[in-house]
């Protein structure tokens, strides 16, 4: 699995009228799980406010009915690279894209080109 077929997943398994919206997985992320090819994709977008499924570990004992973010998950995976960290998501997580993040992976982008 890599970044766009995680979002895949996410976005295929999202169904507005289930009273759950989330993906259950077990495992760590590998160590620079996002690549250098996924940036282009990520950056594109990251600023999507499109519902999703959010991310259950299987060791969860919370039920979330809250929703994610396709641009939430982008922010996470994007700020994993330019910060070279592992990605953590704890055992729920469900995030919105972030006005404030956004700006801040611009300007790292714009540096970069």
């Amino acid at each position: 699995m890599n970044p766009k077929s995680f979002i895949k997943v996410f976005r295929e398994n999202y169904n507005k009228d289930s009273a759950f919206h989330f993906v259950s997985m077990i495992g760590e992320f590998p160590d620079k799980w996002v690549k250098p090819n996924d940036i282009q994709y990520l950056m594109s977008i990251m600023r999507s406010k499109e519902k999703c499924c959010g991310y259950m570990n299987m060791f969860s004992s919370t039920l979330v009915t809250d929703n994610g973010e396709v641009g939430g998950f982008a922010v996470i995976f994007l700020n994993s690279y330019i910060s070279n960290t592992k990605i953590k998501m704890g055992l729920n997580c469900n995030p919105k894209t972030d006005k404030e993040s956004i700006e801040k992976i611009e300007k790292w982008y714009q540096k970069q080109k």
